[in-house]
């Protein structure tokens, strides 16, 4: 979920913030003081929270006229992916939820540049010509990202980063 449309943002507002005080009501019931609340509750905004922007630009006049060019970027905060161990004064060893460990924060960065013909007289036929570059991950951030870690923080479970794809395509109108 992210908020950069205001549908998104009256969602988080009418669905989810309501229930924030259940949600820290229970937290406490059932952990008491062992945990940091905040940071739990914070961690679950950051899971449905996630940040993107977009600009495109046309060109109308000159000689770029029938050109657009986009650039795009997504951003994902850091995402628990697990917590340490301690041990209780009984000698049993059992989860720290105020000692998390954090996966690293994601940065995805696409764009486009798209150049149009319109109306252009081909073998005595009126059609329109469209010819784009997408090039997705431009940065190329590559390689396996840990989901989940063991209780000393050695990665477990691993998701694959998608590699930088350049995509090329040509449409024609008749």
């Amino acid at each position: 979920m992210s908020v950069d449309h205001p549908d998104h943002a009256r969602w988080l507002v009418e669905h989810v913030m309501p229930h924030e005080p259940l949600l820290r009501a229970w937290l406490q019931g059932r952990f008491g003081a062992q945990v940091e609340i905040d940071d739990i509750v914070q961690d679950a905004y950051a899971c449905l929270l996630r940040a993107r922007a977009q600009r495109t630009v046309v060109f109308t006049d000159g000689r770029l006229r029938g050109a657009t060019v986009g650039l795009g970027g997504r951003w994902r905060s850091a995402n628990t992916l697990g917590y340490r161990l301690t041990t209780t004064a009984a000698g049993q060893q059992v989860l720290d939820l105020n000692r998390s460990i954090k996966g690293s924060p994601e940065l995805a960065v696409d764009t486009f540049a798209t150049y149009s013909l319109r109306k252009l007289g081909l073998w005595k036929l009126k059609s329109a010509w469209k010819l784009q570059l997408n090039v997705r991950n431009l940065l190329d951030g590559d390689g396996l990202i840990p989901t989940q870690v063991l209780t000393d923080g050695t990665p477990s479970i691993f998701t694959f980063r998608t590699p930088r794809q350049v995509i090329l395509s040509l449409q024609v109108e008749l």
